[in-house]
C-alpha cells in the first residue's frame, strides 16, 4: 500500500507540473527556491496526512531536474532516509504511468488512432477487436492472470504460449 501512496504523491505532484495545470501565473514553477519550499512543505503535508513513512519527489522541467529530494525513511526500522540517487525502486505498475502518458501524447500528434484495431500487429490471434483504447481502459477482454511471471526457479518459466489466453502463437511469430 505504501509504494502505492507514494506514487500517488508522485502523480498528483506531476499534475501539477503539466503544462496543462502549471501557467505563467503559478510562482512556484518560475523560482527553484519557491518551488523546492513549496515540494518540501507538500510532501511533508501529503506524507502526514497519508501516514506514509517516506517517499521521493522528482520534478523534471524541461529536461532538467527542478527538484530530487527524499522524504522520511525508506527502512523505518533501520532510520534509512529516502535517496532520489541512490534508492531504488521497481518500475511495475508506475511504468503503466509512463506507458499510457507516452500513448496519449502520440495520439494527440495524430500518429496513433486509439479506435484502431491492432489484432494484425500481435503474435496471437484473438476473436474481438483489440485497441489501445481498450489497453489503456483494462477493457481488452482478456485478463491477466498474473500466472508464472514471479518464479525463484528458471525451470518454474512458463512459454508465453502456454500463457496466453488466446492459444499458441501462429508457427513461426515470435512474441518479441
Amino acid at each position: 500500500m505504501f509504494r502505492h501512496l507514494a506514487a500517488a504523491l508522485c502523480i498528483l505532484l506531476a499534475l501539477t507540473l503539466s503544462p496543462a495545470v502549471a501557467t505563467a501565473s503559478s510562482p512556484v514553477l518560475g523560482d527553484p527556491d519557491e518551488f523546492e519550499a513549496f515540494a518540501d512543505a507538500f510532501m511533508e503535508a501529503a506524507l502526514e496526512r497519508y501516514r506514509v513513512p517516506g517517499a521521493v519527489l522528482i520534478a523534471v522541467r524541461d529536461g532538467r531536474f527542478l527538484y530530487a529530494k527524499g522524504h522520511g525513511y525508506a527502512d523505518l526500522e533501520q532510520q534509512i532516509p529516502w535517496d532520489p540517487d541512490q534508492t531504488v525502486f521497481r518500475a511495475k505498475s508506475i511504468s503503466k504511468l509512463v506507458t499510457a502518458t507516452a500513448t496519449m501524447q502520440v495520439a494527440e500528434r495524430g500518429l496513433l488512432d486509439l479506435h484502431a484495431d491492432s489484432r494484425d500487429k500481435l503474435p496471437m490471434a484473438l476473436e474481438q477487436p483489440l485497441t489501445a483504447a481498450n489497453l489503456l481502459t483494462h477493457t481488452g477482454g482478456f485478463s491477466d492472470r498474473g500466472v508464472a511471471i514471479n518464479v525463484h526457479d528458471p525451470a518454474e518459466l512458463m512459454p508465453l504460449e502456454a500463457l496466453s489466453v488466446a492459444g499458441p502463437l501462429p508457427a513461426g511469430k515470435s512474441p518479441w
